[in-house]
């Protein structure tokens, strides 16, 4: 009970914190050409943010226990809110390209375990452990991925990828700490983790600035995707689709402002549980 109290205090400050301007996005250097066999543009840019829409499902694997695995591919790239045209095709590029998931040719493939959610929907925040969120970048080269949404079929059919044969890992992580849940008052999901991010040499290449590179943040709070969460009856899986997020950076090692809230949560957690203990001896 100690370290769930910790834990949940913990996570909660992160996702305060790391959408507090002291610990804002820094700018990154991203470059096509770095790849070996890429067909995008060879020009480089600076982003501060990647936005992805994902694919996953959720299944209630225990009384306090949630798994999500799932897929999500790369719509843009920004820098402080304005686009930045990196991976875009040169003109002339096959018409089969304008489809949004085939403009960057990245995609992400993730799983994580929450612990502290008892049921899907129903408002409340979870823990994400170190190394409980695992995932993989991949690059599409070719452009010629397909993508298959997530379906409450069959007992729950997680999303797919197609044509993978060609495309080339560029970074790998997982978290070092996080939490995930459903929002008050809709039973909206959300998800904010700071994740490592190890970059493969084909990585470095497109990832090319800072170096060493900077930890990841996966955040996605959308208010009003719960009309995307489908819960199967009984409530023991649920699939979600089209849903957006944020991919961003945070420097290595986490700030010194989130450090400080994380522990100062603790100490709170402390405090309330010492009140009720004591409250119990009166």
């Amino acid at each position: 009970m100690k370290s769930f109290v910790l834990a949940a205090a913990s996570a909660a400050a992160l996702m305060a914190a790391v959408a507090s301007p002291a610990v804002a996005a820094p700018i990154f250097g991203v470059n096509p050409a770095g790849i070996p066999g890429y067909i995008g543009s060879d020009g480089s840019g600076n982003a501060t943010d990647i936005h992805v829409s994902s694919s996953s499902i959720i299944r209630q694997t225990g009384a306090n226990t949630q798994t999500e695995d799932g897929y999500a591919y790369v719509t843009s790239f920004t820098n402080n809110g304005s686009d930045v045209a990196v991976g875009l095709l040169p003109p002339g590029g096959p018409a089969v390209l304008q489809n949004s998931h085939q403009v960057y040719g990245l995609y992400f493939t993730y799983s994580a375990t929450v612990t502290g959610l008892s049921a899907i929907g129903v408002p409340g925040t979870g823990v994400i452990a170190p190394g409980a969120f695992t995932y993989a970048l991949y690059a599409d080269p070719n452009y010629n991925n397909s993508y298959t949404g997530a379906s409450l079929a069959g007992g729950g059919t997680n999303g797919s990828i197609s044509n993978t044969g060609d495309d080339i890992l560029l970074a790998s992580g997982s978290s070092i700490l996080g939490g995930a849940g459903f929002q008050t008052p809709s039973g909206a999901p959300t998800i904010n983790s700071i994740n490592s991010f190890v970059l493969t040499p084909a990585g470095s290449g497109y990832f090319f600035s800072p170096d060493p590179f900077y930890n990841l943040s996966f955040l996605s709070a959308t208010a009003g995707s719960f009309t995307d969460l489908q819960i199967a009856p009984g409530g023991s899986y649920a699939v979600l689709n089209g849903i957006s997020a944020t991919v961003n950076f945070l420097p290595n090692p986490v700030p010194e402002p989130l450090t400080l809230s994380l522990f100062g949560a603790g100490l709170a957690g402390l405090a309330g549980m010492r009140s009720r203990r004591q409250s119990k001896k009166a």
